[in-house]
């Protein structure tokens, strides 16, 4: 039988345990879909690697043949590093920021509702970005060393410190707040859209309506910002020179003209049209169900 519980007021929740529900539920999410994750970064970072799901496959067994098993999680503990502090201030920010702008009412009567999700979600988003950057600098070292060159995060952080300075730590950062304010607006925008489309209609919110509008919110998002994540990816790994200095757009049209739309922009898309809608359907949803199990004990 579905889960029929109604919807439960979580305004009132602390700072705290949001953060901790964002955090749990972004590890929850990022731990299903690493194996993909990094096979998707090694294909997004190389532009002569071509896409096809039989080389996806190919570099999954590769990966397990000459790591082992735990090889398809390389890299994961600075995902993890990365995506607690990310989902948590993604998902305090967007909550309190929402709720206030919810509450206040000229707001509500001038701008319309999505917009409003968009922009919170977008500003939490942004805020996110800028406390989990570093350690996504060190994730995607990681997940596409094959030499050793990048064989434990201490090292990682040392030679990235020592070749490229701080900055280095934030290689790609410009293409990742503007890819991030898309992506984050219009995933909160759809997932509260429907959430409260479906709240109306049904007056209950399930464990499956929330996993169904997690992965519609995740498709949306990921098709309508691949190009800038392909561009933010080569800059991590390869420095914020690989373009020889061009801007994120200049750099769009570079990756379009060298290398084609879909197999430049969208190159490994497919990938993301199954690891993006499960982990923000996860994601989303096991925030959702945290939040509303603490705001029923509070009460």
């Amino acid at each position: 039988m579905p889960d029929r519980s109604p919807v439960v007021d979580t305004r009132y929740l602390s700072n705290s345990i949001l953060a901790c529900s964002g955090a749990i539920a972004g590890a929850s999410a990022k731990t299903i879909v690493a194996p993909l994750e990094r096979v998707k970064i090694i294909f997004q970072a190389s532009s002569t690697m071509k896409y096809r799901w039989s080389n996806v496959w190919s570099t999954l067994l590769e990966i397990q043949q000459r790591d082992g098993l735990a090889g398809l999680w390389k890299g994961h503990m600075a995902t993890l590093v990365r995506i607690m502090p990310y989902s948590a201030t993604n998902f305090t920010v967007f909550d309190r920021l929402y709720r206030k702008l919810q509450d206040t009412p000229y707001i509500t009567q001038h701008v319309p509702a999505m917009l409003i999700r968009f922009f919170s979600g977008s500003i939490s988003g942004a805020a996110a970005i800028c406390v989990s950057y570093p350690a996504d600098v060190l994730r995607s070292r990681l997940a596409v060393d094959v030499n050793g060159e990048y064989s434990t995060y201490s090292r990682a952080f040392r030679k990235i410190l020592h070749t490229q300075g701080l900055r280095g730590f934030y290689s790609g950062v410009g293409a990742s707040l503007i890819g991030i304010l898309p992506y984050a607006g219009t995933s909160f925008m759809c997932f509260e859209t429907l959430k409260s489309y479906i709240t109306e209609k049904k007056h209950h919110w399930s464990t499956i309506d929330k996993l169904a509008c997690g992965a519609i919110a995740g498709l949306v998002a990921q098709t309508s910002t691949y190009p800038l994540e392909v561009v933010r990816r080569r800059m991590q790994v390869h420095g914020s020179d690989v373009f020889g200095g061009l801007g994120v757009l200049q750099s769009m049209i570079h990756v379009a003209r060298t290398e084609g739309i879909r197999n430049g922009l969208y190159k490994g898309v497919t990938m993301n049209w199954i690891k993006g809608p499960l982990a923000v359907a996860v994601s989303f949803t096991v925030n959702d169900c945290i939040k509303e199990f603490m705001a029923e004990r509070r009460e």
